[in-house]
């Protein structure tokens, strides 16, 4: 709707489709921010992390420090106007591999448990397909999975120990039968 308004009203538009975004000062204290928040404060508790389904699908994660060049980039670009881009890194990560990740960089005890559970409408499988950005604007991603990761770990163990709120998330999802 936003790009038939603009174009008809000739102006200028641009939507960017950001992937699981993750990074430095990312909020810990919302279950709703992403699973590397969920995982990584339950992971400072020492606690099991819990993965949805067989711990096989997989994501597209993108760092923050990529997605602000694009937003950068595509203002300085007049290439960009009237244009769909995807914003990610373009790899498929299995959720499992990522849980695995952060606890090897936090150096812990704690274990990924698959649950076997999963959420109504859910994706098996998502990442992006960067052609169109790396055409328009010349985009590559540039910060790999593994020193994101390690960046984002540095960060959070900087901040205060969050709450674990999952289970408050679960519940919610599961009372309006979303999560089975």
């Amino acid at each position: 709707m936003c790009s038939v308004a603009c174009n008809a009203l000739g102006i200028w538009s641009l939507i960017l489709r950001l992937q699981n975004v993750y990074g430095e000062g990312q909020s810990l204290n919302n279950p709703y921010t992403g699973i590397l928040s969920i995982f990584s404060t339950r992971i400072r508790q020492g606690l099991s992390v819990p993965i949805l389904e067989d711990g096989l699908e997989s994501r597209d994660f993108v760092n923050v420090t990529d997605v602000a060049r694009a937003i950068r980039l595509s203002l300085e670009n007049d290439e960009a106007n009237g244009k769909i881009l995807n914003v990610g890194s373009g790899k498929p990560t299995g959720i499992l591999e990522v849980a695995n990740l952060l606890v090897k960089t936090f150096r812990s005890s704690s274990r990924p448990e698959i649950t076997k559970q999963f959420r109504l409408g859910d994706i098996r499988h998502w990442y992006a397909d960067l052609s169109l950005v790396s055409d328009s604007l010349g985009l590559q991603p540039e910060v790999c999975l593994e020193s994101g990761i390690a960046r984002f770990v540095q960060s959070v163990k900087a901040q205060p120990l969050s709450k674990d709120r999952l289970n408050e998330a679960n519940k919610e999802l599961r009372e309006r039968k979303m999560m089975v």
